[in-house]
């Protein structure tokens, strides 16, 4: 019989610490704006895909004056905004495989 009071005691103990350590967990998570309304920002390669793609590069970049355009397909900003390239527009390669290239920008530092 003290075993089973032994274990009840156990179990109830582990319940409460799990529940504690989910409230900690729950109150110390970031603060997100909820926006039931704004749609997701996706890439999306829009336009007349006249080439077969053979995959995806993503890449991270700093803005600075030595970046250009006609490096990558598709320039994210650090708000999310896709913007496309002249080299998307004309299906260039900038590889030897046909891949396209995306870089998001990273402020410099």
């Amino acid at each position: 019989m003290d075993s089973h009071k032994r274990i009840t005691r156990m179990l109830a103990a582990l319940v409460a610490s799990m529940t504690v350590g989910a409230l900690c967990l729950d109150w110390m998570l970031p603060v997100r704006p909820m926006a039931p309304n704004m749609p997701g920002i996706e890439l999306m390669a829009v336009g007349p895909a006249t080439r077969a793609w053979e995959g995806i590069r993503i890449e991270t970049r700093v803005v600075d004056d030595h970046l250009r355009a006609e490096e990558a397909h598709f320039l994210v900003y650090r708000n999310g905004n896709p913007v496309r390239t002249v080299s998307w527009e004309t299906q260039r390669v900038l590889d030897a495989k046909p891949i396209v290239r995306v870089a998001l920008l990273a402020p410099p530092g």
